[in-house]
């Protein structure tokens, strides 16, 4: 089995093939509040291409349209 870890290499959350039925009530929910944590992070860190991605995108047509105000072939 293989465990997922945490930025500083900690077992935490979910365990594949884990039985969740064997869980306490408290376990499941430190489980759940790891995985929204590292759910957060990663849409945190999604936001933060998207906007890389949007921002190279725009100085690409912002060029495009300049080549095409001056007759150049695209």
């Amino acid at each position: 089995m293989r465990d997922h870890k945490d930025e500083s290499g900690n077992k935490r959350g979910f365990k594949f093939g884990e039985v969740l039925g064997e869980k306490t009530d408290e376990e499941l929910k430190e489980m759940l509040k790891s995985l929204y944590a590292d759910e957060r992070k990663l849409s945190y860190q999604r936001r933060l291409i998207q906007g890389r991605i949007d921002i190279r995108k725009e100085e690409l047509v912002r060029r495009l349209k300049q080549k095409l105000e001056r007759g150049e072939a695209i």
